[in-house]
């Protein structure tokens, strides 16, 4: 299980954290957390540049 989120600040990245938990505290009685964070200065959107290198290698296997 795991989840990837980019932010431009540490403060968007904990406030994903508390609105996952907030969505999950009402229905459940244990929320288990881990937190990874790798940070990183410079651009954002390496994510999606990832998501498009796994869908071309993808597209380039059906070829085959």
């Amino acid at each position: 299980m795991g989840t990837i989120v980019e932010t431009s600040t540490l403060r968007e990245a904990l406030e994903v954290v508390e609105d996952a938990y907030k969505e999950l505290e009402n229905d459940c009685d244990r929320v288990y957390v881990t937190l990874n964070l790798d940070i990183r200065k410079g651009e954002l959107g390496r994510i999606e540049s990832k998501v498009q290198s796994v869908e071309q290698k993808i597209i380039l296997a059906d070829d085959k």
